[in-house]
């Protein structure tokens, strides 16, 4: 055998020279391959994620019950998500998705160059135009990041986040309408006490939110995936998980005084029921039963144990029926913007918005979010409400085309977002913002994980979601 060769510490390695055989043998040290860049990628990117959606329902309790976090907690959810892509993108550059990256800032440019136009010609002060930014910009980031990205993993994480706060929200909202409106938890931001009550001095519960409208948004969504939940066919942990989370909804429902929750929740439970009859699944009508049961019994715990609240908010409906046509506003917040005479540059993004008027705005404020968008943006506001309507028509569509190829989680969240098309709000609260991500979001991610989502409705029974709740 002949002698090997002479080795000079780790310059043979180093340099890829010496005998076939010892470089066999030597370690090499770790090498970051792209995919192994990737994967990291996605999972830092997954994980901010899933805190933007733990902030969209904390938020407000930073703000409302932590002195001094009231206005970094304002802004701390879209900084976030802006600081951590830049930290991503420097450390871990991807070819993947340019393409969508493209698209996504020179859109994002063009809005800037435009609210940039507003101020030049003194249509805009440029203070309040931070809030026409942020109004517009912020409900696209999260969608930005998930569609780019491709986080296949963020739905399953997400839901599982939102059925958990469920009944931490139910509790709050117990207490919130049981004790005086000057009481700790019913703190309005700024550390005020609680305003907005009913007839009989009950507070308009607001959960860990800001306002009685944030609740309102979680309930719906919260309440649209542990019914999709349920009814998908799942077992075990995670579907006692969704029956707590639904009967939790059903009493903040109850206890919260919001009639566009109960109607929120009313087309939810209808869209859910009746793609489950057109698909076709055997397991649906004795899942069906239970949900009717749950309701029943959350109804019967309300109705004795809360009778003086439940009577409360009756009153309140009574009066606000007969001083406003439920109906008549749906279509005014549907098609209201449609008969606005815009202006060619309208009046300023941001400055009929609550932000803009905090930063200065001395127009007043007008509080259906796409008039607004007329308002503010004039041409450019009316071609986005054109936009808003084709794509809520172009979801009802998919809905219906597709009624036995959806889960059932994506049936209650295109129903949400369908409503937050129709007659809802985007851009005029934080809260409505972060719901319109997190929906859009949620059915990005769920168009890109080829696992029990793509098959569903493939089998005679449904398979289990892929919500592994050791991995939360």
């Amino acid at each position: 055998m002949r002698p090997l060769p002479e080795v000079r510490g780790s310059t043979v390695a180093a340099e890829g020279k010496g005998d076939p055989a010892i470089r066999r043998v030597l370690p090499r040290g770790p090498q970051e391959t792209r995919g192994n860049s990737r994967d990291r990628r996605s999972q830092i990117l997954t994980n901010v994620s899933l805190l933007y959606v733990h902030l969209w329902v904390l938020e407000g309790a930073f703000r409302k019950w932590v002195p001094g976090l009231d206005d970094v907690f304002y802004v701390a959810r879209d900084g976030l998500l802006v600081v951590c892509l830049l930290l991503v993108a420097m450390q871990y550059p991807a070819k993947e998705g340019r393409a969508k990256g493209t698209i996504f800032w020179t859109a994002v440019w063009a809005f800037g160059m435009f609210v940039g136009v507003q101020v030049m010609v003194e249509i805009l002060d440029p203070i309040v135009a931070i809030a026409g930014l942020r109004n517009y910009i912020a409900p696209l980031l999260l969608i930005y990041v998930v569609w780019r990205n491709q986080l296949a993993d963020f739905w399953s994480r997400a839901t599982w986040i939102l059925i958990i706060y469920a009944p931490i929200q139910a509790a709050i909202v117990v207490v919130q309408v049981l004790t005086p409106t000057s009481s700790y938890i019913n703190a309005q931001v700024g550390g005020t006490e609680a305003t907005f009550t009913t007839s009989g001095g009950i507070v308009r519960a607001a959960g860990t939110f800001s306002s009685a409208l944030g609740l309102t948004t979680f309930v719906t969504l919260a309440l649209a995936i542990s019914l999709g939940v349920v009814m998908s066919g799942e077992r075990g942990k995670r579907l006692a998980g969704a029956v707590v989370a639904l009967f939790s909804c059903f009493l903040a429902i109850a206890l919260g005084g919001s009639r566009g929750a109960i109607l929120n929740a009313a087309i939810v439970i209808i869209a859910i029921l009746l793609q489950q009859v057109f698909a076709g699944r055997r397991a649906s009508f004795s899942r069906t039963l239970g949900v009717g049961a749950l309701l029943l019994a959350g109804w019967t715990f309300v109705n004795i144990t809360l009778t003086q609240v439940l009577v409360a908010f009756g009153t309140r409906f009574e009066n606000a029926s007969r001083s406003e046509d439920p109906l008549q506003r749906i279509l005014v917040q549907t098609f209201g913007a449609l008969a606005e005479q815009p202006r060619l540059l309208g009046e300023g993004a941001g400055a009929h918005s609550a932000f803009g008027i905090n930063l200065g705005s001395a127009v007043p404020w007008v509080e259906d979010d796409y008039v607004r968008w007329v308002v503010e943006l004039g041409l450019l506001g009316y071609i986005l409400v054109f936009a808003r309507l084709i794509l809520a028509i172009a979801i009802l569509a998919t809905m219906i085309a597709r009624v036995g190829q959806l889960h059932p989680v994506q049936v209650g969240t295109m129903t949400v977002l369908l409503m937050t098309l129709a007659f809802g709000s985007i851009t005029s609260l934080p809260t409505t913002q972060g719901l319109f991500g997190i929906c859009c979001a949620i059915l990005i991610s769920m168009s890109t994980d080829r696992s029990s989502v793509s098959t569903w409705g493939v089998d005679p029974e449904p398979k289990e979601l892929s919500m592994d709740v050791r991995r939360h």
